[in-house]
Formats: structure tokens, sequence, C-alpha cells
């Protein structure tokens, strides 16, 4: 059901999508912004959003995209804009097969995302499709430390401006937690991302300095979708396991670009949506 836009607030954002680039941009903001709101729902939302765009992403570059989001206090509201015929389609139709209602007229598709969902009441709906036991029990429990004890310092110094011994930390919990995933084949692309950003730190550690509060604001947004991505393949078992792959690259883009690492950027995202997100 299509929520009431009553008592929205005051501004409204904008985006103007048209390259990988500009959609690594969009998603950026909403981990930004979602990561203020902590629902696991919102986020899975607009992931979902996120994944669809992606998939159509050499579409976009000839059909271009508006995205403007407005919020109340209770309720992201999204209209999408494009000449796209083949992703408007497959967006209604994804959002018929959730029962959410829609409106599209104009070449515009307008529907709402409720902010808050109380998560025990999602997780009691929320039943294991999908069998991980290929991942060593201890190991998993040594991962999830390795994450918790990062998080933990986090909130320590969370006041505290950055140094070179909260980027040494940073760059240790992803090699760390990276020794654990290269044993599983099946993990090798997220292994490939952690690795990646662990040897960024260690070869830019300046530039990490140089980017202060920016380049922490984006490693806690990675690390918090790496918490994530572990919680929901191998404690809930409700994911496919690529579902985040696409995400997790975004995020380590962002990272790249606050570090002024542009020539370190690949453009190389796929994304499959039947394998990410039964959107």
């Amino acid at each position: 059901m299509m929520s009431k836009r009553a008592d929205l607030y005051a501004y409204k954002t904008t985006f103007n999508l048209t390259s990988g680039a500009s959609l690594d941009d969009f998603w950026s903001y909403v981990i930004f912004r979602l990561n203020v709101e902590k629902s696991e729902y919102t986020y899975d939302r607009f992931a979902r959003v996120y994944n669809l765009l992606c998939d159509y992403k050499s579409d976009i570059s000839k059909h271009p995209v508006s995205i403007s989001l407005e919020e109340s206090s209770h309720t992201y509201f999204i209209s999408l804009n494009t000449s796209s015929t083949k992703l408007i389609s497959e967006f209604m139709k994804r959002l018929t097969k959730l029962n959410y209602e829609y409106k599209y007229e104009n070449n515009i598709l307008n529907y709402s995302i409720e902010k808050k969902l109380h998560v025990n009441k999602l997780k009691k709906d929320i039943r294991k499709t999908y069998d991980y036991s290929f991942i060593d029990s201890d190991d998993i429990s040594e991962m999830s430390d390795t994450l918790e004890r990062m998080q933990e310092k986090n909130y320590e110094q969370l006041n505290i401006p950055l140094s070179i011994n909260e980027v040494n930390e940073y760059r240790s919990t992803f090699s760390y937690y990276s020794s654990y995933l290269k044993y599983y084949s099946q993990l090798n692309t997220i292994n490939n991302i952690v690795a990646e950003l662990s040897v960024l730190l260690s070869l830019y550690p300046n530039e990490c300095l140089a980017a202060g509060e920016n380049f922490r604001v984006v490693v806690k947004s990675f690390l918090n979708s790496l918490e994530y991505w572990q919680e929901k393949l191998f404690i809930e078992g409700s994911q496919k396991i690529d579902f985040m792959d696409n995400s997790l690259k975004a995020d380590l883009s962002q990272i790249k670009i606050i570090l002024n690492l542009y020539d370190e950027i690949e453009d190389d995202s796929t994304c499959s949506i039947d394998d990410i997100f039964d959107f």
C-alpha cells in the first residue's frame, strides 16, 4: 500500500544516473544515509533498487534515469523517471511480486519504502533456505569476532581524530578476515574485494589520513556491509551466496574515490538480478 505523502521533510534529493560511476554515487549516498537508521528492511529494499539498476547499466547509458528521493519520518518516497521501457517494466514486475502499490504515468514510476520495520518481527518470518555448511563453524566464529572487535574499537574512537593506528587496525582486520575467506573457493569474489581493501590501506596510509573523517565514514560502511553479508549467509542462510558482491564492489569503489585512486577503479561489476535479489 502506498504511504500518504504527509509530513514531508523540506528537502528533496535527485540523482541523474547515466553510467556505472553515477550508480556507485547513488549507492554511496544510500549507504551513508541508511547507516544512521540501521534498518535491515530499508537497507534490503534500497540494495535491490541498486542491483536492478546495475543489471540495466548498459540500457541506462542510452536512456538516463532520474531518481528523486523525498522522505517523512516514516517513509521514503521514490520517483523514477526514464524512457527505458525495459527497466520500468522490470521494476513494476518486481513491485507487483512484492505486493507494493505504485503509480506509473508520463514515464515516471512512483512508489514508497517504509523506513522502519521491527527487525525482530522481520526475522521471525525468515526461513533458512540455503545451507552453507561448507564453511567451518570455528572459522565463522572467528570471522564474527574479528568484525565485532573492530566495531567495538570504532565505538571507542567515535570522537577521536583519525590516526595511523586506526588505519592500521582496519588494515589488520580486513587482512585477518581475508585469511579465512581464501580457503573457500565459493567465497573467492568477496575475498578478492576484502583482500584488495587491505592492500590499499597498506599502500596508501597517508591518503587515508588526508581523507580523515570521510575515509572513516566509507570504511565503516564497508565494515557494516561485510557484517550484514556474513549474517545473511552463514547465520540466517536467507540469501544466495553472491547477493552482496556488487554492493561491496561499489563500497570499495567509493573508498578508492575518497582516496583519489581514480586510476585504480575498474568498471568491472556485473549483476544478475535473479542471482542477487528477488526484487
